[in-house]
C-alpha cells in the first residue's frame, strides 16, 4: 500500500511477489543475504515495476534550492494508520521515494538507480516530501502542538 495505494492494486501486486517468490526461490542464496532482505528487495521491485507498467511517470525537476536535512516530527500518539494516512498525501514520486529511502533503508544512489532518476534528484523528491509532511503534521487532526 506504500507504494502503490490503490487497494485492488496492491494485492494483485502481493500475489504477483508470492508467485516471484515461489518461481525464483531457487535464485535465494543465503550466503549473499538473510531471506527477509531477499524477499523485501523482491518486494520493492515488483511494486516499482508495477508502477512503470502503469505509465507511473517522475518529474525531473531542478535543484536550484537549497537541500533541507530537517527531520519529519513524530509524536507518541500517531498510529500506523496515521503515519500511512499522511505519506499517502503525498503525490507518487514523492511517496514513493520518501518510503525508499526513510522506511526501506535505501541510499540516494539506489534509489536513482531503480527509478533511473539523478541521486540529487532523489534528494529533491525527499527533501520536497519532508516538507509536504510538515505541512500535513500542522493541520487537523495531526496537529502537532
Amino acid at each position: 500500500m506504500r507504494y502503490l495505494k490503490k487497494e485492488p492494486e496492491a494485492r494483485e501486486t502481493t500475489n504477483d511477489i508470492f508467485l516471484k517468490v515461489f518461481t525464483k526461490i531457487s535464485l535465494y542464496n543465503p550466503a549473499k543475504s538473510v531471506f527477509i532482505t531477499w524477499l523485501r528487495t523482491l518486494a520493492v521491485n515488483t511494486c516499482l515495476d508495477k508502477m512503470k507498467l502503469s505509465s507511473f511517470q517522475f518529474e525531473v525537476r531542478s535543484l536550484d534550492e537549497d537541500l533541507e536535512t530537517a527531520t519529519v516530527p513524530v509524536e507518541d500518539s500517531f498510529t500506523a494508520a496515521d503515519i500511512l494516512d499522511m505519506i499517502n498525501q503525498l503525490p507518487g514520486q514523492q511517496s514513493v521515494i520518501f518510503n525508499l529511502f526513510i522506511v526501506e533503508g535505501f541510499s540516494h544512489e539506489e534509489i536513482g538507480a531503480l527509478l533511473g532518476i539523478s541521486s540529487g534528484n532523489s534528494r529533491w523528491y525527499l527533501s520536497d516530501a519532508k516538507k509536504k509532511l510538515r505541512r500535513i503534521f500542522s493541520q487537523p487532526p495531526y496537529k502537532i502542538k
